[in-house]
């Protein structure tokens, strides 16, 4: 169980950071080629907010026991936020 919530972190931030790396490519490839405009920025804000909301979101992530066993058994729900 612990493992799983770890692996389920690890994705979760990974595909944020990987997201993240994605954008800054982007910015960095449009400033060599100087092609800012309007349009452009406003998609970088948008990643960006994006991305902030998503760090700040962050994972929910559910425990839950089953009582009723002599031996506990635990539940865990990744699937949501």
């Amino acid at each position: 169980t612990k493992l799983t919530l770890i692996d389920t972190q690890n994705q979760y931030f990974c595909g944020v950071e990987e997201d993240l790396n994605k954008l800054t490519d982007q910015l960095r490839q449009t400033r060599k080629d100087n092609d800012f405009n309007e349009i452009s920025l406003r998609h970088f804000q948008n990643e960006l907010d994006r991305l902030t909301r998503a760090l700040a979101e962050s994972l929910t992530i559910s425990v839950e026991e089953d009582p009723t066993l002599f031996i506990t058994k635990i539940f865990v729900d990744t699937s949501g936020k």
